[in-house]
């Protein structure tokens, strides 16, 4: 049998990514190579190039165990109404604009019906799909002349097997109020079941970004209003990326909408899409070409308080040769993807989403302190004190980039310089609980308990100070209340 360190497996692996978009990272290489043994122990092949065979052929055997390994390598997790700050832009900007060109083309069309269609792609087990089913409910109470079509897929067959059944965990409400849980929910014995009304409006089916032909009119994914796909590309290489993105843009409709995450689109090409920069995020507009405008409304039929279709959206320039402002909003936009990232412990990626903040806004301190804490976090010290200098060269009185270059100091083991960049944050912050606590301990290391406990102890009496309930910065957010009872514990 074979081990996770075949040679072969850098094949396989690149031929999962041909075949599904998924990178197969440095970090995960491990986990998943125990994944495609057990399927191999399962199959009772005894080797590498043998399971390759399987997967490479075109036999119904070989589709079953695509989807086999695909549930392995993407169980993902999802929650309603992820991300309060894209919701609300749908729910305020994005869903009524929609609507209200759509009312306009009923109109100017004659048409009986107005039709609306939305494509959430890598929908997991459905929260988001029913999330913005439950939107439209609310925008549109009363549907009787709509065509409504809402659409989840996923490559994974098992969660849209999930999706379909509509009941979930109190974990996936955790953003969710109370009160809106209870309208569009009911509690069962197996957890809360989605309203028959809500479900009835979503359709879910596998789909393979990578593999599928589109726009596919048969399964109804063409002439999109709105597709969602977020949280999905960062696992996608560039060249995977690049080729779904064209078939999103060949799916929407001129003037169709497209929402990723945040900073999942760093360095890609987007010069076929006009990026609207909002405070809540960014979204991706397929430009309305000038020889084809938007739809006029004859404003005696038009439905009071009811605004005209949107203007027609000329072509745009690349994003590149964007405003200031925008790539201002831009550079932000990536920061918060990569804070995000470092937070899951995912540094490579948040290492390019630093990089597309600092081509926005080469001035950005946040960006290369980031990339800093990006860098040492893999273990990369050097070009971690790179940034650290770069950081302090656009904020010289900060403390936050010394707080992390005396860490890299003790992780070289030079203590004597840790100490010293710890007294240096102690000189620009004579308030910095945190350094007194580090000192503390690296004196406690060197045996040198009198500035042990002189460190400590001023650290206890800066705690008393401020409110009970405040988290201290640097020491894993803890309340001030329980770091007292900490050090009191360590000076006893």
């Amino acid at each position: 049998m074979i081990s996770h360190q075949d040679e072969s497996l850098p094949a396989l692996f690149q031929l999962i990514a041909l075949r599904t978009g998924l990178q197969i990272r440095s970090q995960d290489q491990t986990n998943i190579s125990k994944k495609i043994i057990t399927r191999m122990q399962t199959l009772k092949l005894s080797n590498l190039t043998q399971y390759h065979s399987l997967l490479e052929g075109s036999s119904p055997q070989s589709d079953r165990e695509w989807q086999e390994l695909v549930v392995l390598l993407t169980i993902g997790e999802s929650y309603l109404f992820r991300d309060q700050g894209q919701i609300d832009l749908l729910k305020n900007k994005i869903l009524p604009e929609i609507i209200s060109y759509q009312r306009g083309l009923k109109v100017q069309q004659g048409k009986p019906r107005a039709s609306l269609k939305i494509w959430s792609a890598g929908c997991s087990t459905g929260e988001e799909a029913y999330s913005l089913a439950i939107l439209v409910n609310e925008l549109l109470p009363t549907r009787n002349d709509w065509d409504i079509t809402i659409l989840g897929t996923d490559i994974n067959s098992e969660v849209i097997r999930k999706a379909q059944q509509g009941i979930y965990s109190s974990w996936s409400f955790r953003t969710v109020s109370t009160e809106l849980q209870q309208q569009h929910f009911a509690q069962t014995k197996v957890g809360w079941e989605i309203d028959l009304k809500i479900r009835q409006m979503v359709k879910f089916s596998t789909g393979n970004l990578i593999q599928d032909q589109l726009p596919n009119s048969l399964a109804n994914i063409c002439d999109l209003d709105l597709i969602l796909c977020r949280n999905v590309f960062i696992y996608f290489n560039a060249a995977a990326i690049a080729t779904v993105l064209t078939k999103f843009h060949n799916c929407l409709r001129p003037g169709g909408y497209l929402m990723t995450g945040h900073a999942e689109l760093c360095n890609q090409e987007l010069s076929q899409f006009h990026a609207q920069i909002l405070p809540e995020s960014i979204i991706y507009q397929r430009p309305i070409p000038i020889a084809a405008p938007a739809p006029k409304v004859n404003q005696s039929e038009q439905p009071l308080n009811q605004a005209l279709p949107p203007e027609p959206t000329p072509q745009r320039s690349p994003i590149s040769l964007i405003p200031e402002k925008t790539q201002v909003a831009l550079c932000q936009a990536a920061l918060s993807q990569a804070e995000k990232l470092l937070k899951e412990g995912i540094y490579t990626l948040a290492l390019q989403a630093t990089s597309q903040a600092i081509r926005h806004d080469p001035n950005s301190f946040d960006a290369y302190y980031l990339a800093a804490q990006a860098h040492a976090n893999l273990g990369q010290y050097q070009k971690a004190q790179d940034f650290c200098q770069q950081a302090l060269s656009l904020e010289t009185l900060s403390v936050k980039p010394y707080y992390l270059l005396a860490k890299v100091a003790e992780e070289q083991g030079n203590i004597e310089l840790a100490k010293s960049l710890l007294r240096k944050i102690i000189y620009l912050d004579p308030k910095a609980i945190a350094a007194y606590l580090d000192l503390g301990a690296i004196h406690e290391r060197e045996n040198d308990l009198v500035r042990c406990r002189k460190m400590r102890n001023t650290a206890l009496e800066l705690l008393r100070q401020v409110s009970p309930n405040t988290t201290v910065e640097y020491q894993e957010q803890l309340a001030a209340r329980d770091l007292i009872l900490y050090i009191k514990k360590l000076l006893h």
